[in-house]
């Protein structure tokens, strides 16, 4: 009769286990998919600026509007006509011949970056 009572026993903890395993599992589900929603935008390739006198090539924008990484990229290449980078941003280049490889990265959130070439005619 105890055997009887203990296989009761553990088939009522083990329906109860099958409800935590549940609940857990749409746990697990939601988290992956807040996850998926609030993982960060991929690079985006932006239409280059046009500038006289300058070849730009491919913008690619982390994070950043297209809109915006433009306007970086004119204010990396010509300050005295469109004003100096904005304090928030941080702009390095690597030179190689006559084309130069901007690599600009917000200071306030490192994921939101700005990568451009541009070549001097």
């Amino acid at each position: 009769m105890n055997g009887i009572l203990a296989l009761k026993r553990v088939g009522g903890v083990m329906k109860r286990f099958e409800s935590v395993v549940a609940v857990l599992a749409a746990i697990a589900v939601v988290a992956v998919v807040t996850g998926v929603a609030a993982s960060p935008a991929a690079a985006e390739a932006c239409p280059p600026p046009q500038l006289d006198g300058f070849v730009f090539g491919t913008l690619t924008a982390d994070n950043v509007p297209c809109a915006e990484a433009h306007e970086l990229a004119l204010h990396v290449v010509l300050p005295r006509l469109h004003g100096a980078v904005p304090e928030d941003w941080s702009c390095s280049a690597t030179v190689s011949q006559r084309t130069a490889f901007h690599t600009c990265v917000n200071r306030l959130d490192p994921s939101r970056r700005v990568f451009f070439p541009v070549t001097a005619l």
